[in-house]
């Protein structure tokens, strides 16, 4: 009878702890699958987070350039028919000179963007990125100084080589964006 109970106290005892075990093997590896998956969520997440942040960012400048390019291509027109015409390029219509203001108010507000782009860039480490847009807010200044400062138009010649310009810069934040959104995305 002692032999019975003990035989069956041993399979008891060796029941509780194969449930016991797998069990505990069980919730082990539930926690590390569950921990797993939610680190991988958490991770795809941040990265579609990370890549809507530069789409958003990018939008942002390229509306920024879509103003710039339309108060540049007026400013050209403009030039254009006056010195077909042989007139100064100071002898802007009111109409001219409201169409361009304008223009460039459009342009001035796009400003917003870019500077919340360029703080998204430089934010996530794109100092290239962030260097292109830079780079092109020189020649902005030219054309704005000649148009709301002086009340005038560039000369067409200056229209083209300001436009080669426009286009280059343009490119080149393109370019690094681009390269940037492969990386990305590889």
């Amino acid at each position: 009878m002692v032999k019975n109970m003990t035989t069956e106290l041993i399979d008891v005892i060796d029941t509780a702890v194969k449930i016991g075990l797998g069990a505990l093997i069980s919730g082990i590896s539930t926690y590390a699958v569950t921990h797993l998956n939610h680190k991988k969520d958490k991770n795809k997440l941040l990265f579609e987070r990370h890549l809507e942040r530069v789409e958003r960012a990018t939008e942002n400048v390229e509306e920024y350039f879509e103003a710039w390019g339309a108060l540049l291509r007026r400013a050209g027109a403009m030039a254009r028919r006056l010195e077909e015409k042989g007139k100064e390029l100071s002898d802007l219509t009111e109409s001219q000179k409201k169409s361009l203001m304008e223009l460039d108010k459009a342009f001035v507000k796009s400003w917003e963007k870019k500077n919340s782009a360029i703080t998204t860039f430089r934010l996530l480490g794109m100092d290239e990125i962030v260097k292109s847009i830079k780079d092109a807010q020189d020649l902005h200044g030219e054309l704005r100084e000649i148009i709301v400062f002086d009340k005038a138009v560039p000369s067409y010649s200056g229209f083209k080589d300001m436009r080669k310009k426009f286009n280059i810069y343009r490119e080149q934040f393109h370019m690094s964006a681009r390269k940037r959104y492969k990386q990305l995305t590889s």
